[in-house]
C-alpha cells in the first residue's frame, strides 16, 4: 500500500513539474523560431488582418503605452529619448491566446528595457484574444513609438 502511494505521489509531482514548465514555456523564452516562419505586418494574408492588427494596437497605445511610461517616469523628448519600443514574436494558437514570445529587440532611450516596463508593455497582448486573422502563426511586431527628430 505504502509503495502505491509513493507511485501516486511521485505521478502527480511528475504531472505538476510538466504543467509547470509548460506555463514558463509560454512566458519568454530563448527558444529560435525559424524566420520563414514568422509574419510580420506586411505578410499577412489578408487586409481584414492588418485592420484587426491597427485596432489592437491602437487600443494598446490609447490605453496602456502612456501609462506605461508614467509609471516608469520616461518622458519622450527629441532632447533626451526618441524613442522607447519593443519588438516581440508572439507565437498565437487557434484559441487567439499568446502560448510563446520572444523579445527580438528593444530600445528604451537608447538602453533596454527594464522588467517592469517590458511586463507593462507585455501584459495587455499576453491578456487578450488576438483575432481569427492573426491565429495560428508566429507574429513580429514592434509596439511603442520613436519621435521624428
Amino acid at each position: 500500500m505504502i509503495r502505491i502511494m509513493k507511485k501516486i505521489i511521485a505521478l502527480f509531482l511528475i504531472c505538476f513539474l510538466a504543467l509547470t514548465i509548460n506555463k514558463l514555456n509560454a512566458q519568454g523564452t530563448g527558444q529560435t523560431i525559424p524566420k520563414d516562419s514568422i509574419y510580420t505586418y506586411n505578410d499577412l494574408p489578408t487586409d481584414d488582418a492588418r485592420l484587426a492588427w491597427n485596432k489592437m494596437h491602437d487600443d494598446w497605445r490609447r490605453n496602456n503605452f502612456y501609462n506605461c511610461l508614467e509609471k516608469e517616469n520616461l518622458k519622450m523628448s527629441c532632447a533626451h529619448c526618441s524613442s522607447i519600443y519593443l519588438t516581440v514574436d508572439f507565437k498565437i494558437d487557434s484559441t487567439g491566446k499568446v502560448i510563446e514570445y520572444r523579445v527580438v529587440k528593444e530600445n528604451m532611450c537608447g538602453t533596454n528595457f527594464s522588467e517592469s516596463l517590458k511586463k507593462c508593455f507585455l501584459e495587455y497582448f499576453l491578456a487578450t484574444q488576438f483575432s481569427e486573422g492573426l491565429r495560428n502563426m508566429v507574429f513580429e511586431i514592434t509596439i511603442g513609438n520613436g519621435l521624428k527628430c
